[in-house]
């Protein structure tokens, strides 16, 4: 729980970072909710038929909503490797 607030908080600032201290390029970079990671991470021992990309895709759309893909020429998206003991 404390990573994901950590993560969005993190993506949070980066966005508003770049649109305060780089208006000119702003829209270049474009910052995904770390919630999609979530559905994105596939484990080593996961199938790509098992991956639910709905869920991703309603977050991606929502991420995206008021983008000029035009600008965009990258996508951030800030994920968070476990590590198992």
């Amino acid at each position: 729980m404390a990573s994901t607030k950590f993560r969005s908080y993190f993506v949070a600032c980066l966005s508003h970072d770049e649109s305060i201290h780089m208006a000119e390029g702003a829209g270049y970079r474009v910052f995904l909710s770390p919630e999609i990671g979530e559905y994105v991470n596939i484990e080593k021992d996961e199938d790509f038929s098992q991956w639910d990309s709905p869920p991703a895709l309603a977050i991606l759309q929502r991420d995206i909503e008021h983008v000029d893909p035009t600008k965009v020429k990258l996508f951030f998206l800030l994920v968070m490797e476990e590590e198992l003991l």
